[in-house]
């Protein structure tokens, strides 16, 4: 809509989270006041090191935000590095698609990190590099059904 902004802070140390977890925060423009306010609380990283926040990226609408952590560890390694996608939902942001899934690098030291919504926000490329041979990934999702669809690899 071009009134909504988010900015991700890949190092910041927030709330129980210390330690570089990261977190991002979404602010809308109010036209009355003539400033930026903080839409929703912060959405924080979930452990130190993650680097929550490292890419963003927001639906037309401003409503489904995309979040990149370039160090999250997944169940096949450290460093798989996430995805994941929310809605701004009764005055909060809320994971999206309803499964909370998150969309993790496939191997140790992928960092999938970069997210990228189409103009709905209910498809997601998330994109990262491959620990094996360097060649690089992208995975699309769709989102309208309330789970994570793999479209595409």
């Amino acid at each position: 809509d071009g009134e909504t902004l988010a900015v991700g802070q890949k190092s910041e140390d927030s709330g129980d989270n210390e330690g570089r977890s990261g977190q991002v925060r979404v602010f809308r423009y109010n036209r009355n006041d003539e400033q930026y306010q903080l839409l929703g609380d912060p959405l924080l990283g979930r452990a130190p090191g993650d680097d929550f926040g490292r890419a963003v990226a927001l639906s037309a609408s401003g409503a489904i935000l995309g979040v990149g952590s370039r160090f999250a560890d997944g169940s096949s390694g450290k460093d798989n590095g996430s995805v994941g996608a929310f809605s701004f939902e009764n005055g909060d942001w809320r994971p999206n698609p309803i499964d909370g899934s998150i969309i993790l690098g496939e191997s140790r030291n992928d960092q999938m990190m970069n997210v990228a919504l189409d103009y709905s926000g209910l498809r997601v490329a998330a994109g990262g590099g491959s620990a094996d041979d360097d060649t690089g990934y992208v995975k699309v999702f769709d989102l309208s059904n309330g789970k994570s669809l793999m479209l595409s690899r």
